[in-house]
C-alpha cells in the first residue's frame, strides 16, 4: 500500500529536517558520480581528484507533492583537473564528516554535466528531485 500524500511529504520533511522538525538540517551533502552508484552509493565511480569533494548543501524547498528540490543552485570549488562526465548525483548524510556518510539516494543528471578542468561544477535550482514514489 504507498503511502498518501501528506504521510510522504511529512517523511521527506523529516529525512530533510525541515522547519517544525526536531532534527537539524546540516551535514547533508552532494556528490557527483560517473555510472549509477547503486543502491549503496558504492556502485559507477564517484568523482575523485582534481580538488573534487562533496558540497555541503541545506537549501532545500518544503516538501509538497512528495517531492523537494534544491532552493538554490550547487556549486563546487573550481576543477584543478577534469572530472569527466558525471552523470549522477548523489545525496549523503554526513554524521561527522565525509568517511562517516551515510548514502541516502542518487538520481540521474541528464545531459550529463562535462567538468573540464578550471571550470566550476554547477547544478541550477530544481536541478536535484528528492521524491517519495506514490
Amino acid at each position: 500500500m504507498p503511502f498518501s500524500t501528506t504521510i510522504a511529504n511529512a517523511l521527506l520533511a523529516r529525512f530533510h529536517a525541515q522547519a517544525g522538525t526536531t532534527e537539524s538540517p546540516s551535514n547533508l551533502w552532494v556528490g557527483l558520480h560517473v555510472g549509477n552508484p547503486g543502491g549503496d552509493g558504492q556502485a559507477g565511480l564517484e568523482v575523485s581528484g582534481g580538488a573534487y569533494a562533496r558540497v555541503p548543501f541545506d537549501d532545500w524547498t518544503t516538501a509538497a507533492g512528495r517531492l523537494f528540490t534544491n532552493n538554490s543552485a550547487i556549486t563546487w570549488a573550481t576543477a584543478t583537473a577534469s572530472w569527466g562526465k558525471p552523470d549522477h548525483v548523489t545525496l549523503w548524510k554526513h554524521a561527522t564528516s565525509q568517511t562517516a556518510a551515510n548514502f541516502c539516494g542518487y538520481g540521474s543528471l541528464l545531459p550529463a554535466l562535462p567538468v573540464p578542468a578550471a571550470s566550476i561544477a554547477k547544478l541550477d535550482t530544481g536541478i536535484v528531485k528528492i521524491s517519495m514514489p506514490g
